[in-house]
């Protein structure tokens, strides 16, 4: 990891020269990182956060009264249900037990699966391969035949410890979150909830962590303050000015490493000729941007080529969905040809209702699946139109594949489904956002389950619509 930091560090002193008329940047000697995402000044884009088939799932702490509590990502298969992994970190001693086999089956890759970053593939039952994520395998919770009534009372039921392929068993299609706090599965068998992130396995210094920033669409550097990190890109024969007719020392701060840092992983310590060290990444100088004034802001993006948000892999989204951005509404998804998509929300009794500053963004993912197509109905599709999946989509990252009553496929985000509204011209034109539609009890339009429909004083209920919130 030497020679590129060195090389990176010699590109920053073009920028850097506006402030001091030397550079000087010793090699570090720190060892290199136990895992790397692979992330160089040449990638045009990091990898995948997620293979095609497998979702992402943000798990909510639901208060009384609040908004609920963001807690943890965990990893699901194509409908959502969670997925599992060894609770030892000693692979070496652990292996599926009787019960284990009996409760849960590899959650196998297709056939033509490849492996990259942190996602692997071991050879399980018959000819298939199972998904591994930062090197362990994953698993999924399985219902067996006969197990549930009557009805399948005389259906053949693998015995003990038999292998669970697919095809013997109904894969849990709801998933049962539990509390990430908890070290076990809700039916324990040395197996336990499978969380994303990379701020787990990559090796960090005490000041930069790893955050999901919807709005670059992806893992992310953060500051301990959540400030949104930047790679400089640029090399020697850049013009001093890289990042336009201010001088970039304007916009720009370094991300400052201690005196004496040491590399961690693939972080190195580099020393600039005033004396203020700076962290770089895979040889890439880290800095903020002035303009961001919040956690969550990345308004640095597009100030020139050569800064990019330090993005370290990247969250699935559909070729004709793009991130818009409207004074005054912020950033929300649109499609390609700038119409905004619109998520329906259940009433939830809580402080500040859906009008809170997060009131649109904590949404619960069980209540999205539980609404699922039903939040708009005939009446309803004459002015709403469902967000199309094309034949063949994959689900990935936060974005599944709802099926419709008349056999098309809708395109759901964070477990809501997505419409877009048929007098919206463009990305100003938002014309339904916060529209609220009360149901009150069997007068209502939309048969909603229990603990949907029937929250709230007086079992009174409704429907939010409102753009979708990356």
């Amino acid at each position: 990891m030497k020679q590129p930091v060195r090389i990176a560090q010699r590109a920053f002193c073009t920028v850097f020269v506006l402030i001091s008329t030397a550079c000087s940047f010793p090699a570090s000697d720190g060892a290199e990182g136990s895992e790397t995402v692979g992330i160089t000044a040449a990638d045009s884009q990091p990898p995948e956060s997620t293979p095609p088939g497998v979702t992402l799932v943000d798990l909510m702490d639901e208060q009384n009264s609040s908004q609920p509590i963001y807690l943890a990502t965990r990893l699901g298969s194509e409908t959502g249900a969670p997925l599992y992994v060894p609770e030892s970190d000693d692979l070496g001693t652990w292996s599926c037990t009787q019960q284990c086999a009996e409760n849960y089956a590899p959650f196998l890759a297709p056939a033509d699966a490849q492996a990259f970053g942190a996602w692997s593939l071991q050879e399980a039952e018959g000819q298939h391969r199972q998904w591994m994520y930062h090197g362990k395998p994953l698993f999924l919770a399985v219902e067996k035949p006969g197990a549930a009534g009557d009805d399948g009372a005389n259906q053949d039921v693998p015995a003990p410890g038999d292998p669970i392929q697919p095809e013997e068993a109904t894969v849990t299609t709801v998933s049962k979150d539990v509390q990430p706090s908890g070290n076990a599965a809700e039916k324990g068998d040395g197996l336990t909830l499978a969380l994303f992130g990379l701020a787990r396995h990559l090796p960090l210094p005490p000041t930069i962590t790893i955050e999901d920033l919807p709005v670059a669409g992806g893992q992310t550097l953060v500051t301990r303050d959540r400030m949104t990190i930047y790679f400089y890109t640029g090399n020697t024969e850049v013009e001093q000015n890289a990042c336009g007719a201010v001088p970039c020392y304007a916009h720009w701060e370094a991300v400052e490493a201690p005196m004496m840092a040491q590399a961690v992983g693939d972080f190195a310590p580099a020393q600039q000729e005033n004396g203020v060290v700076q962290w770089t990444y895979a040889g890439m100088p880290l800095f903020t941007y002035r303009g961001d004034f919040a956690p969550g802001q990345a308004n640095g993006a597009n100030q020139s080529e050569h800064w990019r948000v330090a993005l370290l892999t990247r969250n699935y989204r559909p070729a004709n969905v793009v991130v818009a951005e409207v004074a005054g509404r912020g950033h929300f998804l649109t499609t390609t040809e700038g119409k905004p998509l619109y998520n329906r929300l259940p009433f939830r009794y809580r402080f500040g209702g859906r009008n809170s500053f997060e009131g649109y963004i904590h949404n619960l993912y069980e209540e999205g699946k539980q609404l699922g197509t039903d939040g708009c109905d005939a009446e309803c599709l004459e002015t709403w139109q469902p967000f199309a999946a094309p034949p063949g989509a994959q689900p990935a990252g936060y974005w599944e594949i709802f099926e419709r009553p008349d056999g098309t496929q809708q395109w759901a985000y964070q477990g809501y489904a997505l419409y877009t509204n048929t007098a919206d011209d463009g990305p100003n034109d938002v014309t339904e956002t916060g529209l609220y539609e009360p149901l009150i009890g069997a007068n209502a339009r939309y048969d909603l389950a229990d603990g949907v429909a029937n929250n709230g004083v007086g079992k009174a209920a409704g429907l939010n619509w409102h753009v979708a919130k990356p």
